[in-house]
């Protein structure tokens, strides 16, 4: 029998209640879509101090749209180069830099970074011939929902200077790493690409395990991106603006 790999103990844990985490998905699948189609939009939900949407304003100009279109590039790079990297063809693949990108850039460059994750999903997809009837459900709400929610909570604090901006980083890191990967497993299951039983807990494991491998990776490539934002200008604070 061969030595098990790290995630076949990730597997374990998760196949006694797979069908549990099946459905707890499908119940954040449609959460994530509440939280992702306003701000296609210009709204946003906010908790305080009045619970509801508020209208937001993108600043759109040659800086922001250019730093969007960078963005999206370089989505579709990371996803080109998960492509000659399968390990079980048309369900799981190495793709560690695509959990590291899908944190940092939108917390450290909003907007522009947030709706570059569904673009470059739904355009690398198609110029890698992945593009299914499985996966367009999923754009919207399982890359702008996670990447949203993370950039407002890194927004707290966003000065990489104190103990709380390290814990709102934390946060935000663990909000794509665990819905994330839960709404695309959910998502092509629900939607018919493969079974629930015996391939949604294997996917799901693969995601994990992918997401936390390089999670120490985060730190200093975030001090980078400031670094390079801060040299540059690439997207500033007042670039959103509220009505």
């Amino acid at each position: 029998m061969p030595p098990q790999m790290p995630w076949d103990y990730l597997i374990d844990l998760i196949e006694p209640f797979q069908w549990s985490w099946y459905y707890f998905g499908i119940a954040c699948y449609i959460f994530f879509w509440i939280v992702s189609l306003p701000t296609l939009f210009g709204y946003e939900w906010q908790l305080s101090p009045k619970f509801g949407l508020r209208k937001y304003r993108q600043k759109w100009n040659a800086r922001t749209v250019s730093a969007m279109g960078l963005w999206t590039a370089l989505y579709i790079a990371v996803m080109a180069l998960s492509a000659f990297i399968w390990i079980i063809p048309g369900i799981i693949a190495f793709w560690p830099l695509w959990f590291v990108l899908l944190v940092l850039l939108p917390i450290e460059f909003g907007y522009p970074a947030i709706f570059a994750t569904a673009l470059s999903n739904f355009l690398g997809d198609i110029v890698l011939g992945w593009i299914t009837i499985f996966a367009i459900p999923g754009y919207i709400p399982n890359n702008i929902g996670p990447t949203w929610i993370g950039w407002k909570i890194f927004q707290k604090d966003p000065s990489l200077k104190t103990a709380k901006s390290w814990i709102c980083w934390f946060i935000a890191a663990n909000i794509y790493n665990i819905f994330g990967s839960l709404l695309w497993c959910t998502s092509l299951a629900l939607f018919g690409m493969y079974p629930v039983e015996g391939v949604f807990p294997v996917r799901l494991a693969w995601d994990f395990f992918m997401a936390y491998i390089v999670i120490w990776l985060h730190p200093p490539l975030l001090l980078v991106l400031r670094a390079i934002n801060n040299r540059y200008k690439i997207c500033k604070p007042d670039d959103v603006t509220y009505i």
